[in-house]
Formats: C-alpha cells, sequence, structure tokens
C-alpha cells in the first residue's frame, strides 16, 4: 500500500469508527421498546392516512408538487 493510499484508508476507518460511536452516545445503543408505549394513534392505517390528506390538503403542497412534476408533462406527451 502507497502512503497515499494508507493515508486514505485510514482516514476512512477512522471515520466509520467515529460515526458508529457517536450513534451511540446520541441514541445511547440499540433501543427497543414496548408496542404498549407508542403514542401514535392508528399507526399504519392506510386507509384513515389517505382520507386525512385528502381531507385536509394543503394548498402549498399541491402548488409545490404541480410545479415539481409540471416539466415532464412535454416529454410524457410526445410519447403518446
Amino acid at each position: 500500500m502507497s502512503g497515499n493510499e494508507e493515508i486514505f484508508f485510514n482516514y476512512e476507518k477512522n471515520k466509520a469508527m467515529r460515526k458508529r460511536s457517536l450513534k451511540k452516545y446520541i441514541l445511547g445503543g440499540e433501543s427497543f421498546f414496548s408496542h404498549d408505549l407508542n403514542r401514535m394513534s392508528q399507526e399504519g392505517d392506510v386507509v384513515l392516512a389517505r382520507k386525512n390528506f385528502i381531507k385536509k390538503r394543503f394548498k402549498n403542497l399541491d402548488f409545490l408538487l404541480k410545479h415539481r412534476f409540471e416539466w415532464m408533462n412535454k416529454y410524457l406527451e410526445d410519447k403518446k
């Protein structure tokens, strides 16, 4: 291994170790919670989530999605 390769290898190795130790410091290691302690109501209820999304639509979300994907229409129309 050349000098530069060794420096890069050590840097990547240390970077991975710092990331792991930081996660342990922030999260305190692995955590497993009981389902009884979950404060989310109706978790996983897709039908209810969709109804709430449609009932409480945000105009700014519609605006952002329209402008985010509107440019694709001219390319999609050509292929029809």
